[in-house]
């Protein structure tokens, strides 16, 4: 039977293995970025592991890299200044777009980078998005251009609109939402469908599968639909001010209700019930106008915590949300919690997971589970559900009866989880 994920654990895992309790705290972390220039306008971030994050910017012909936690950066070099930075989960490729349209990818986390396409115009917005073994980049600009990359290169499509693109945001390869500065529409594969119109001007949209849209735009604009665009309602906003939003963020897969807007003069709104209600997070911290917001989307769905995220905007403004909070005088320090990459991966069609489970306080046994969810969320086996003691254990998954595509495998020992990806390839 098919089941929602709709836990939220709160606790996460360190390096060395101690535990420390969530919040929500932004930090100003615009020093650690190297470089003198404090004029940069970032355009982009992205977090692909809780280690690995970019940031990239339309100033200078750089982006800036972490591999731990946010903590320190250094400086990649890039052949133009960039717009957007995008990972391809299936292929292990980071895809950067420079503010003109020319497309770059990189195999080694941006040592070197190789020529792909041009559109010949800037792009205003791109999604990478998947189905079963298939990805597929949208990106969009003005005069109602829409660009499509796979692995068969840049295709233009033909919208038969005359619009200028704000933003675009995908789920799966025929089910994909653009908005123009007053319009929202869905793709389908086939045909660009409206879905709404406004007299608000837009900047922003989300899509979180399987119904939920969100756009904000100028002046404190949030619309929402829970039907997929059948009905839409305006979001209250509490931020009396009225500044206008520039992006939106919520957690791609089902069950998890939280999300993040950030705007002009440094607003970050909050929500824990799908925009219900939202909360004003952020007076005080900067008051530099924010841009983007992203957080690691693999943890998000799946690892029971969100972090680290980023938001970026002018100024060369970086704020974190990390996942270490605060330290304890007496941490709660839990060894051989540990869930390992399986074996081989990708596989066709049996692989071997590998896990660590620690004893909890005075109990010789955990309750443990194993399971394997597919892309959307469902769960799709269960490999282990029962009591064990402590140690470590190796389980065979067989893929015989699915298709390829990316699955995820989540691991359960009491109060700890941790979730890991695996690519069945046939």
């Amino acid at each position: 039977m098919k089941k929602y994920i709709v836990s939220l654990v709160v606790l996460v895992i360190l390096s060395v293995n101690k535990f420390y309790p969530q919040s929500d705290l932004w930090v100003d972390i615009s020093e650690r970025l190297p470089g003198d220039s404090l004029s940069q306008n970032l355009s982009d971030a992205f977090s692909l592991a809780p280690t690995y994050s970019w940031i990239a910017t339309r100033s200078f012909s750089e982006m800036y890299r972490s591999w731990d936690l946010c903590q320190t950066w250094d400086i990649k070099s890039v052949p133009v200044p960039m717009s957007f930075f995008r990972y391809n989960e299936m292929n292990s490729e980071g895809y950067a777009i420079g503010i003109d349209g020319p497309i770059f990818k990189t195999y080694d986390n941006g040592d070197s980078w190789d020529f792909v396409a041009t559109t010949n115009l800037p792009v205003n917005g791109s999604v990478i998005t998947y189905q079963n073994t298939e990805w597929r980049a949208y990106l969009c600009g003005d005069s109602g251009k829409v660009w499509t990359l796979d692995e068969s290169g840049l295709t233009e499509l033909n919208t038969g609109l005359f619009t200028n693109w704000k933003a675009v945001a995908a789920r799966a390869i025929n089910d994909v939402w653009f908005c123009d500065e007053t319009t929202i529409y869905l793709y389908d594969g086939i045909s660009f469908n409206q879905k709404f119109n406004t007299d608000k001007k837009l900047n922003s949209i989300e899509y979180k599968y399987p119904s939920y849209v969100w756009a904000v735009g100028d002046s404190g604009y949030i619309i929402y639909s829970s039907d997929s665009g059948q009905n839409w309602i305006e979001q209250t906003n509490p931020d009396f001010q009225k500044r206008n939003l520039n992006d939106v963020y919520f957690c791609p897969f089902w069950g998890l209700e939280i999300g993040w807007v950030v705007g002009d003069n440094g607003l970050i709104l909050k929500t824990t019930n799908l925009g219900v209600n939202w909360l004003i997070i952020s007076d005080g911290i900067t008051n530099d106008n924010l841009k983007v917001v992203n957080f690691n989307a693999s943890q998000d769905a799946f690892g029971g915590y969100f972090g680290p995220g980023l938001i970026i905007g002018d100024n060369k403004t970086v704020l974190l949300r990390s996942i270490i909070v605060s330290v304890d005088d007496k941490p709660n320090v839990i060894n051989n919690f540990y869930l390992y990459q399986n074996y081989p991966n990708p596989f066709n069609p049996t692989t071997k997971i590998k896990f660590e489970i620690p004893a909890v306080g005075t109990r010789d046994r955990v309750s443990v589970q194993l399971l394997v969810y597919d892309v959307l969320g469902y769960e799709i086996a269960s490999l282990v559900n029962e009591e064990k003691p402590a140690g470590t254990y190796e389980v065979e998954f067989d893929g015989s009866g699915l298709p390829s595509g990316i699955y995820f495998y989540r691991l359960n020992a009491g109060s700890l989880a941790e979730t890991k990806k695996m690519i069945l390839l046939k």
